[in-house]
């Protein structure tokens, strides 16, 4: 898929401008300027590449945009109260 790719599920979404789906292992490669996964629980993560892995609740990120050439990617994390004792 390409161009303006949104991926929904029940508390997250994800934006990018590529995906590539597998169903074999339930896995989205997401590619943009930048790609972003916003988790309403988790928090949010963006970048040039997010790999959002969906039975397992999870996303790993890499890659550079045009916009940051260093590869660095932003990432938000929602701590719940009474996680940190």
């Amino acid at each position: 898929m390409e161009e303006n790719v949104v991926i929904s599920q029940p508390g997250r979404r994800a934006s990018g401008d590529f995906a590539e789906y597998s169903a074999t292992n339930e896995v989205v490669i997401l590619r943009g300027d930048p790609a972003k996964v916003n988790d309403s629980q988790s928090g949010s993560s963006e970048g040039r590449e997010r790999t959002v892995y969906l039975a397992e609740n999870r996303v790993v990120g890499g890659g550079q945009t045009t916009k940051n050439s260093t590869g660095r990617s932003r990432t938000v994390y929602k701590i719940k109260p009474g996680k940190l004792n």
